[in-house]
């Protein structure tokens, strides 16, 4: 069942992509964006490459992961370089 969801997301992502062709629009080129997250249930708030706390030394090297709020901030940031997108 979920082999089937799979490959008709996949056939949905590519018919989006290739609508132009399909309806005769412009040929103009565009970017498209894809913003991918994985595991991030375990990931809330900041800490350690090794699961610990991210103490300020961690911080100072810059080998702190997780935290949602750098994924809002990567978004942010994205949103106002980028042309319109889709979104969910």
């Amino acid at each position: 069942m979920f082999a089937f969801l799979k490959t008709w997301r996949l056939f949905a992502i590519l018919l989006a992509c290739n609508v132009s062709v399909l309806f005769g629009l412009d040929d103009k080129s565009f970017t498209l964006t894809i913003l991918h997250t994985n595991d991030v249930h375990s990931h809330i708030e900041e800490t350690s490459k090794y699961g610990g706390v991210c103490s300020p030394r961690d911080k100072a090297s810059k080998t702190c992961v997780g935290e949602v709020a750098r994924i809002v901030t990567k978004v942010k940031e994205l949103k106002k370089i980028t042309p319109p997108r889709l979104s969910s």
